[in-house]
């Protein structure tokens, strides 16, 4: 029998004025609550643990392959960003090269329709999808 409901037994026989089967009760009660301590006391003991503990080399392999694997994706991610800004520094000069084409070609037609340079003109570009022409326009 469970020591609840030993307990639960021990109570009723309190309320109903059982005296000599309470006093029996109690000291059973009390002699199972004590070894069901000394039990949990002897469960919770933790092992103790030794102040150096070696792994197996299978062990240690795993660990230094994760390591060798996370250096290669590091290696990887390197070049990959080496390569993305090389490819960003040609492009932002190309770039730079057709802006300065683009206003030297504007400069070249306002010379050739005789725009003077000391003049203020604005011009007007369509789209690359929409057809039409440059139009230079007095301020």
């Amino acid at each position: 029998m469970s020591i609840l409901n030993k307990l639960r037994e021990l109570v009723s026989a309190m309320e109903s004025g059982d005296t000599k089967e309470e006093e029996v009760n109690i000291e059973d009660i009390i002699s199972q609550i004590s070894e069901s301590q000394v039990d949990s006391e002897e469960i919770e003991e933790e092992p103790e643990i030794p102040d150096y503990i070696e792994c197996t080399q299978d062990e240690t392999a795993s660990v230094l392959d994760i390591m060798a694997s996370v250096k290669k994706s590091r290696l990887g991610l390197s070049e990959l960003l080496l390569q993305f800004e090389k490819r960003k520094s040609q492009l932002m000069r190309e770039i730079a090269k057709k802006e300065d084409a683009f206003m030297q070609r504007l400069v070249e037609l306002k010379g050739i329709h005789g725009i003077p340079e000391d003049q203020q003109y604005s011009v007007t570009i369509p789209s690359v999808d929409e057809p039409g022409v440059i139009v230079f326009e007095k301020e």
